[in-house]
């Protein structure tokens, strides 16, 4: 998931040849006023997550000079301190993070701001106090440090096993949007603001690859992953009996 600088400008140049770019203010506005809209072009939202410096020493200035808006959803415990990601860590590489200025610099020259949770740990472990912990104390540091209402979260890790479908209703507490990582495009008519689908981008990927990714062309992939999760055997009766919220098995 890590892109260099001459790829991401190709990139965004493309979504701008092909998509709408707009934000997650924007994609609100839309979805509140007729979920069912249907847009001239295709909407495309570029994101990034977990707060890395790059993202305002690189990422920024890319983005004006191409005059394109993104999201950078951040994990608070990390924001101004010398902490480093776990993933980082265990390969070596020291890849620092942003500071609060930074984080109230990228705000204030445009782009949006969103929660990643305090410590990035896999929401699906989480007990429930833990959860709601994760969700309001990030939002509150965020509000604090930008000055406004936070109204955007993106799951740490967002893959299938990452989040639980019934504590949907904790999220909506907190936040009006929030994003998983399961490929996918969000189309009108079947949009689920809190459920929504991204794409990570591969460094591997060539320029056709990611024309390919962007337009949908591999959705099936993650939408077939997705039924096979969701068919999974059922555990034991006693492993459920400690996991259930009050609506299933966990993680449905």
């Amino acid at each position: 998931m890590v892109v260099s600088s001459r790829s991401f400008r190709r990139q965004l140049e493309y979504l701008s040849r092909c998509f709408t770019i707009i934000t997650f203010k924007h994609l609100l506005e839309l979805a509140q006023n007729d979920q069912r809209v249907n847009w001239a072009r295709p909407l495309a939202i570029v994101t990034f997550d977990d707060g890395y410096r790059d993202n305002i020493t690189i990422a920024a200035p890319i983005l004006e000079d191409l005059g394109i808006g993104a999201c950078f959803f951040v994990s608070t415990g990390y924001i101004g301190t010398e902490r480093r990601f776990a993933w980082n860590r265990a390969v070596g590489l020291d890849s620092p993070v942003m500071s609060w200025q930074d984080v109230r610099d990228l705000r204030q020259r445009g782009f949006e701001i969103g929660s990643h949770t305090v410590s990035h740990r896999r929401m699906s472990e989480l007990s429930q106090k833990e959860y709601e912990a994760e969700l309001a104390e990030s939002q509150r540091a965020l509000e604090a440090h930008v000055g406004e209402r936070v109204r955007v979260f993106a799951y740490p890790f967002g893959r299938f096993r990452d989040y639980s479908v019934c504590r949907r209703q904790i999220v909506e507490r907190f936040y009006d949007i929030a994003n998983t990582s399961i490929r996918g495009l969000n189309r009108p008519g079947r949009l689920s603001l809190l459920e929504l689908r991204r794409t990570s981008v591969s460094g591997a990927w060539s320029e056709e690859d990611f024309w390919a990714e962007a337009d949908g062309v591999f959705d099936l992939v993650d939408e077939l992953r997705l039924l096979a999760w969701r068919l999974r055997p059922m555990p034991r009766v006693e492993s459920v009996r400690r996991r259930l919220w009050g609506c299933g098995r966990d993680g449905q």
